[in-house]
C-alpha cells in the first residue's frame, strides 16, 4: 500500500495492490473510502470462510456504515483489493463536522438506507454460507473416509437458557431459547426475535447454552453464531462450539453418549 496526501489535510490517497487488505472486519476506525480507481471485493469472514457480499468499482464508496449509524461500534465486513486498486480517504473529523450541518430528516433517511443495507447484507451472507456448507457437503459425500459421526445431526426439542460470554453489568437473566437439533460440531437454537432487542445476535457472537438432556445430563457448551434468519416468527440461529471439552465439563463425553444411536 502507498499513500500521497493532498493540500486539504482531509483528504488522502492510497494504492492497494490486488489483495492488498483495505478494511478488516470487527477493526475499529471511521474513514470512509471513495473507489477511484480498480475494484474492491466486500466480504464476510465467518468459522474460517470468506463470504462475498459485493465487489465495488470506481465511484463507489465503502466504510460508510460504521461512520452513518454509530450504534455499530467496529467494522461489519472486510474488504480487500480485487485488483490494484487507488482509493481517497475523506477523514472522519472533517467528516463529522459536515454530517452535523444535514438537517434531521436527512438523517433519518440515511439511517433507514443504512438499516436497510445491513439487513440486506445479511440476506447475502446466509446464501453465501448456505452456498459454502452445500459445497462441503458435497465434497464429503465424495469421500467414503470421511467420519459420518462428527457430522450427524440429531433433531430434539430442549428447553434452553443462554447468555453472551461478553454479559454487560446488571445483565443477570438467561435468555430463553429452544435447541432442536445437536451434534458434535454444534446445535440449531430457536428463539423469540424480541431476544435480538435485549442484546445482539450477530453472526460471529458468541453465547453461553445450557440444556438439560432427555437422559437427565446437564449439557453446557460454548458457541458462537454462524449464520441467523427469522420465519414463521421465530428466530433461528446456526451455532458452531467453540469449547467442548472433556476435562472441565466434560461435555464432549456428555454429547457424545447422547448422540450414540439408541
Amino acid at each position: 500500500m502507498t499513500e500521497t496526501q493532498s493540500k486539504h489535510h482531509a483528504v488522502r490517497t492510497l494504492k492497494f495492490k490486488k489483495g492488498e487488505q483495505v478494511i478488516k472486519q470487527g477493526d475499529y476506525g471511521f474513514s470512509i473510502y471513495k473507489i477511484l480507481q480498480g475494484k474492491i471485493e466486500v466480504y464476510r469472514e465467518i468459522e474460517g470462510m470468506e463470504v462475498p457480499l459485493a465487489t465495488l468499482g470506481p465511484g463507489e464508496v465503502i466504510g460508510e456504515m460504521i461512520f452513518l449509524n454509530r450504534a455499530i461500534e467496529v467494522r461489519y465486513a472486510s474488504a480487500k483489493a480485487k485488483e490494484d486498486a487507488e482509493l481517497e480517504v475523506w477523514h472522519p473529523g472533517a467528516l463529522s463536522m459536515e454530517y452535523e450541518k444535514v438537517s434531521p430528516v436527512l438523517k433519518y433517511v440515511t439511517d433507514q438506507a443504512i438499516t436497510r443495507l445491513i439487513r440486506m447484507n445479511k440476506i447475502v451472507e446466509q446464501i453465501g454460507v448456505k452456498k459454502i456448507m452445500q459445497k462441503e457437503k458435497r465434497k464429503k459425500k465424495k469421500d467414503p473416509w470421511s467420519s459420518r459421526r462428527a457430522y450427524y445431526r440429531k433433531e430434539v426439542r430442549l428447553p434452553c437458557g443462554y447468555l453472551p460470554v461478553s454479559t454487560r453489568k446488571g445483565f443477570k437473566s438467561a435468555l430463553k431459547g429452544t435447541v432442536r437439533d445437536l451434534s458434535m460440531t454444534g446445535l440449531g437454537l430457536e428463539m423469540n426475535p424480541k431476544n435480538t432487542s435485549i442484546v445482539p445476535h450477530d453472526v460471529g457472537g458468541r453465547f453461553r447454552v445450557k440444556m438439560d438432556l432427555p437422559n437427565g445430563k446437564t449439557l453446557e457448551v460454548t458457541a458462537k453464531i454462524v449464520f441467523a434468519y427469522e420465519a414463521r416468527g421465530k428466530m433461528r440461529l446456526g451455532m458452531s462450539f467453540t469449547e467442548l471439552d472433556d476435562y472441565g465439563s466434560g461435555a464432549r463425553k456428555t454429547l457424545g453418549f447422547f448422540l450414540l444411536p439408541a
